[in-house]
């Protein structure tokens, strides 16, 4: 593969949505945009989160090594996610990063059943018969006890008892397994850890060691830490003389997760100084690699309660933001509600009298594309966002760049009433009233005028389909130097 650097003057800012197809698109995207320009400021949501973790990793080993094979690494991940599992059939790679808890795999697996089906119809027959599948000893039992009733009471009455049982039967087991062993699980199917039976690791340790490669480490060296980004060489460059916030940090690798215990989003690392981040070794070691909790151990302090007669909780700060591991940030930025489990931290401050448990869970649930993230009165280069369309209108260009500081971004259509079926037109009307609740900030700000994004917002091709299918494909950035040029 061609590894192709850029001038070591000229800088960008990403910015990248969540979503969980765009995990695949995000890094030829990258890669391209890595041979005209050089990283500075790096953000993202969920999915986004984890492609602003490599991406920072990849930065971090051009300025510390002077090569792209961290890039290379990147560029590469969207043919090895696509990759056939090794134990056959149409099992991908991606899907293995997704292994349940061994007390959630019924559920999992009716959740699986249901992929890619392309109807509202064939897609809850789907969901009907994975609930079946998984849960057939309730089904078994209650066709035997219909067949008790079948001879007794006749045909009529068995298969209206029938029906009534399996689902009685099926929803009882459910409820239990929901309130019991997802609750249990901190409220997630997936912890993010584990090795299946092919030895396919699950997310967290296969994305630390993905960070790792990409930063030149091996997955057993010290993790890379924010601490590490911001101590990067190659920044400021010689013309750069604008000492404002943040502009100290050689990469500035930041991210959105969302406190559900306080009901507010958090920016990564932790900003705040009136709070003390603390941890129960025991409740997050289930979610890390052993090695990064050994790190985490090794810059841990015990906690203090702030009266001497205070409950002893056992629990320890967390590592201060130089020395916060980018895999634990990445890990509480991406946690899909109900599919990956939440992060419990606990948080003290002088309001509390003991430390309050908190649940960290997906930065998409606060803002899913914070494209405001490093806005500013006077640009120095241009801010990529990236966000990902199902479907553009036909009308609209593949990829829009501004040509005007002022110019806003155009309108996100969602279409739902357009489609054939009515059921999907329905689908498509509840599933837009949760997406508007979602990301309605984020729409708006998308639009404003660039503060700091005289190239603000590309949708880089023409949905997912498309760019699954020419993957390949290069993106043509071959005006963006002389604009670069025009906005410092």
């Amino acid at each position: 593969m061609e590894t192709q650097s850029s001038p070591v003057n000229r800088f960008c800012d990403l910015v990248m949505k969540g979503g969980v197809a765009s995990g695949v698109v995000y890094p030829l995207a990258i890669a391209e945009l890595a041979k005209k320009y050089r990283f500075k400021n790096i953000g993202g949501t969920s999915v986004g989160a984890i492609a602003a973790a490599v991406t920072a990793a990849a930065e971090y080993r051009r300025r510390t090594d002077g090569d792209m094979t961290g890039f290379d690494r990147l560029a590469a991940l969207s043919d090895e996610l696509g990759q056939t599992a090794p134990s056959g059939g149409h099992k991908r790679r991606l899907l293995t990063l997704f292994q349940p808890h061994p007390s959630t795999r019924r559920l999992f697996a009716v959740l699986v059943h249901a992929l890619n089906r392309e109807t509202t119809l064939t897609r809850t027959a789907a969901i009907i018969w994975g609930f079946i599948r998984a849960y057939w000893p309730a089904v078994l039992a209650s066709v035997l006890l219909s067949v008790l009733i079948w001879l007794g009471a006749g045909m009529l009455a068995a298969l209206l008892f029938c029906l009534i049982a399996v689902v009685v039967s099926v929803a009882f087991w459910v409820y239990r397994d929901i309130t019991e062993d997802v609750v249990g699980n901190d409220y997630g199917l997936c912890t993010g850890m584990g090795v299946d039976q092919d030895g396919q690791e699950a997310l967290t340790p296969w994305l630390h060691g993905l960070i790792q490669d990409a930063a030149g480490r091996g997955s057993h060296d010290a993790p890379l830490t924010f601490g590490d980004l911001w101590n990067a060489r190659g920044f400021p460059p010689d013309w750069y003389a604008q000492p404002t916030e943040g502009m100290d940090k050689s990469i500035n690798l930041e991210m959105f997760t969302t406190n559900l215990s306080f009901g507010r989003p958090y920016i990564l690392p932790f900003k705040e100084d009136k709070i003390q981040l603390l941890y129960k070794k025991g409740e997050l070691e289930k979610y890390l690699p052993e090695s990064v909790m050994t790190w985490i151990g090794k810059y841990s302090e015990p906690y203090r309660p702030h009266e001497n007669n205070g409950p002893d909780l056992e629990l320890l700060k967390l590592p201060d933001p130089e020395n916060f591991p980018v895999l634990l940030a990445a890990r509480m930025s991406m946690g899909f509600p109900l599919l990956f489990s939440a992060i419990p931290l606990w948080i003290s401050n002088e309001n509390y009298s003991t430390p309050r448990r908190c649940l960290f869970s997906d930065g998409g649930i606060s803002s899913n594309f914070p494209i405001h993230l490093f806005d500013g009165l006077i640009p120095s280069w241009p801010t990529f966002g990236i966000s990902l369309e199902s479907r553009l209108p036909e009308d609209q260009a593949e990829v829009y760049l501004p040509q005007k500081y002022d110019e806003g971004y155009g309108e996100r259509w969602n279409g739902f009433d357009q489609k054939k079926n009515s059921a999907s037109r329905f689908g498509g009307f509840l599933l837009a009233i949760i997406s508007t609740m979602q990301d309605w900030n984020d729409a708006t700000l998308a639009r404003m005028p660039g503060r700091a994004r005289p190239c603000r917002q590309g949708a880089i091709g023409r949905g997912r389909r498309r760019l699954e299918s020419q993957h390949g494909r290069k993106i043509d950035l071959s005006d963006l130097e002389a604009r670069q040029e025009v906005s410092r």
